[in-house]
């Protein structure tokens, strides 16, 4: 799902106006395709027309990007683990979305016409089926009590190829950092990590994938990237962006039970 976003922020330390810019994102470029059964909580989103990521947290529950379940284009059907996505081809293995909850600030967002990004970029999405067909290829994973700082992770997404055709499931590794540059009241909530170091890139269909620790259990939730360059130009950092599960532990909480 591509976003852009342009704003300025200021660096105390070096007093230097820096430009932001949330890039579209990228495929897990460098990334190994998923086994068989690997994870089998990660599922794909699909509206149709755009193509997302989710992890299955519940019986019937997948969290995701906010942005996932905002606008026109919001995701409508749920599909298992290793779907292959061929534009104009759609699996019969699928669950539809009965009803979803947005975080509260994302929600205002995309109400204003704006796409959320960043540490609030997150939604609990219910399929209308009361339960999932659990078995090798379907499961659900726990939440992660990380804080997701200066920690090592898996990633995982359905992010198109270069012709916007196909999605298939890959999965990289990355470590975050102590601390990124998003451009939101909710940065406390956002975790990153640095796209140079790692080259592990997303690409449209890989919004909404976790960020799995070393247990494999969801400790954030894939929102985009941002680039901080220079007022000239200049590359500082290239990010990636995760809503952080802990941060939004109460969201989570709220959300099923309102979906309950």
């Amino acid at each position: 799902y591509t976003m852009r976003s342009t704003a300025l922020i200021g660096l105390t330390a070096l007093a230097l106006l820096v430009a932001v810019t949330a890039k579209p994102n990228w495929r897990v470029k460098n990334g190994a395709e998923v086994n068989k059964e690997d994870l089998p909580y990660v599922v794909g989103l699909h509206s149709g027309s755009t193509l997302c990521t989710g992890t299955i947290i519940g019986d019937n529950l997948v969290l995701t990007a906010a942005h996932c379940m905002c606008g026109p284009s919001k995701m409508t059907h749920v599909y298992p683990a290793l779907t292959t996505f061929t534009k104009g081809i759609y699996p019969t293995d699928q669950w539809a979305i009965g009803s979803y909850v947005m975080e509260g600030n994302a929600k205002a967002e995309c109400e204003a016409g704006q796409k959320p990004m960043g540490g609030h970029d997150m939604a609990l999405v219910k399929i209308a089926k009361a339960k999932f067909d659990f078995g090798p290829k379907v499961a659900q994973t726990t939440l992660s009590p990380k804080e997701g700082h200066n920690e090592p992770a898996t990633i995982a997404g359905y992010g198109q190829d270069e012709n916007y055709e196909s999605g298939t499931l890959l999965k990289g590794s990355i470590n975050f950092i102590g601390s990124c540059h998003v451009l939101t009241t909710h940065q406390s909530r956002a975790i990153c990590y640095d796209i140079t170091k790692n080259w592990q890139v997303t690409r449209p269909g890989d919004s909404g994938g976790p960020a799995l620790d070393s247990s494999n259990r969801l400790m954030g939730v894939n929102s985009g990237s941002i680039n901080v360059s220079t007022s000239t130009g200049v590359l500082l950092h290239q990010h990636g962006v995760m809503a952080s599960v802990k941060a939004n532990m109460d969201f989570i909480k709220n959300a099923k039970t309102m979906l309950a």
